[in-house]
């Protein structure tokens, strides 16, 4: 299984600790939504799509299984959203590169990844 494309979409002007919001596709089969991007007290980290159970109290609808997944994850998803905030994209898509073949899932790196700046939506609309 391949991470095919990722979504990012960076939040300005937020009062909390939410940066942006990632969308993963896995091999252009399933999509996983609602993947936050969320300031640390000294770094970035990831929350995975969750639910709430009762007051107070969430459980992660899906989340890697171990620590490897979850590095491949953040790695991709922190770059994405550096590469967008160095470039001022309020939106940015990855796709992986036609031809790319790696072993396994945790071999992906970037580089392996087109750049797709999206247009602003307001940006659009103005023009």
């Amino acid at each position: 299984m391949l991470i095919t494309a990722i979504q990012i979409r960076r939040l300005e002007n937020t009062q909390s600790r939410l940066l942006g919001i990632a969308a993963v596709t896995l091999d252009q089969m399933i999509v996983i939504h609602d993947i936050r991007i969320l300031k640390g007290s000294d770094s970035l980290f990831l929350a995975m799509p969750s639910r709430q159970i009762k007051p107070k109290t969430f459980r992660d609808v899906v989340h890697p299984i171990n620590s490897d997944a979850r590095q491949t994850f953040e790695r991709l998803i922190f770059a994405a959203y550096e590469e967008a905030l160095s470039n001022d994209y309020r939106q940015l898509d990855l796709t992986l590169k036609e031809g790319v073949s790696v072993d396994c899932f945790y071999d992906l790196s970037y580089a392996d990844y087109d750049v797709v700046p999206r247009p602003d939506l307001v940006t659009e609309l103005l023009e």
